[in-house]
């Protein structure tokens, strides 16, 4: 696992399960030791995919957010829709979803072809005579 995780890539539980009995528990240890990283299904949350942690404990306390940049950035107020509208139209810009989409022409409903039974071609010239669209009856 270390060999794909190194290269941001999962293995898959399931491929785990195959190889290795005791996998699901060994996931669930390396999980709780903060080793491993588990994505979970959204049913019944057991354990999908597995991706080895490259960041280890020690690197998650240096690049800790600090407490000031986490309230200056709750604290920024989002503009309204109508005041992102006035900026755009105001800087030449306008919004995708003010544009009207082409309307398309309506397709036509094509006639339901019939099936007509095809009529018979005779290209058999020794044949001629013979009416080939009634059935044979032996003579006598």
């Amino acid at each position: 696992m270390q060999r794909h995780g190194k290269k941001g890539v999962g293995v898959s539980v399931k491929n785990l399960k195959e190889s290795w009995k005791g996998s699901v528990d060994a996931i669930l240890e390396l999980e709780a030791e903060g080793k491993v990283i588990v994505i979970r299904s959204g049913k019944d949350k057991a354990p999908k995919y597995v991706f080895w942690n490259t960041i280890s404990s020690e690197q998650k306390e240096q690049q800790a957010v600090d407490q000031e940049f986490k309230d200056m950035w709750l604290n920024q107020r989002v503009p309204e829709d109508a005041d992102i509208l006035r900026s755009l139209n105001s800087e030449g810009f306008a919004p995708t979803t003010s544009q009207a989409m082409a309307a398309k022409p309506a397709q036509k409903k094509k006639a339901r072809k019939v099936n007509r039974p095809r009529p018979m071609k005779i290209t058999n010239t020794h044949i001629q005579g013979v009416d080939l669209s009634v059935d044979y009856q032996a003579p006598g």
